[in-house]
């Protein structure tokens, strides 16, 4: 969700971008954050077997940690938008009674209100392009994390040529601040992560701008609703030629360090 973006125009929570994305709000969907967790070397069940504790860095409406809690996963979702933390929250009431309940707490990634140590699993999907300031993003959740914590990123990124944020787009876009894969994954390794896999997933990209356009929107508000001004796409194709979906599996390693 987003970080620091004016708060006039908030992608996520734009009529057009909810009924393109569904309640996932990204690319992909649970099908995603499943093919990402089998990439971590976890796979879950709804019996709770797995027992872990696992935090949702921007859980938005609330997708990601309600399906992780349906597999017996103690959850906490956080997110700054109250209003996303409510519907999060009402899907809450929903879920079978033998799920642990999720909690839901307003925070931003750049400072998580969790203690040190304290998670198994943190899963970062569409967030890290959002933030003002990633070095810090994923310094807090090396903090958070146990020793061995397995790290979900999934993620809009650039295509080639190195990471060149583009603070001055606005908007609330993922792809102004994109990087690319190698950056992304310097930035990991930067703060005690071993990179274990990264699969480009790019089709889930063009497939949820092609529901943008084709739900009643246009080319020029496709550029609008990804932010896009500043890159100058010159179509919907250049868009999506520029710009890729990436996830990558991590684990926090024994020298991991935070401040």
């Amino acid at each position: 969700m987003p970080h620091d973006v004016d708060s006039s125009f908030r992608l996520y929570e734009q009529p057009e971008f909810r009924a393109a994305s569904g309640l996932s709000l990204r690319p992909g969907g649970e099908a995603m954050t499943r093919r990402g967790l089998a990439l971590c070397g976890l796979t879950l069940r709804p019996d709770g077997a797995a027992d872990l504790e696992a935090l949702d860095i921007g859980c938005g409406a609330g997708a990601t940690a309600l399906w992780l809690a349906s597999q017996g996963v103690r959850v906490t979702g956080i997110d700054p938008s109250s209003d996303l933390l409510s519907e999060a929250a009402r899907g809450a009431a929903a879920l079978p009674a033998s799920a642990p309940p999720p909690r839901f707490v307003s925070g931003r990634a750049e400072r998580l209100p969790l203690d040190d140590s304290s998670q198994d699993l943190a899963v970062c999907e569409c967030v890290l392009s959002l933030t003002t300031d990633p070095d810090s993003a994923v310094a807090e959740t090396a903090r958070v994390l146990r020793p061995d914590g397995a790290f979900l990123v999934a993620d809009v990124y650039e295509r080639g040529g190195g990471f060149a944020r583009r603070a001055s787009c606005g908007g609330g876009s993922c792809l102004a601040g994109a990087m690319s894969a190698p950056a992304l994954r310097a930035l990991l390794e930067r703060h005690g992560f071993a990179v274990l896999a990264e699969e480009d997933h790019s089709r889930a990209l063009a497939e949820l701008a092609a529901r943008l356009v084709f739900g009643g929107g246009s080319l020029s508000g496709l550029a609008r609703w990804l932010g896009a001004d500043c890159a100058a796409p010159a179509s919907g194709r250049d868009l999506v030629r520029r710009f890729g979906y990436i996830v990558m599996a991590a684990r926090k390693t024994a020298a991991a360090k935070h401040t």
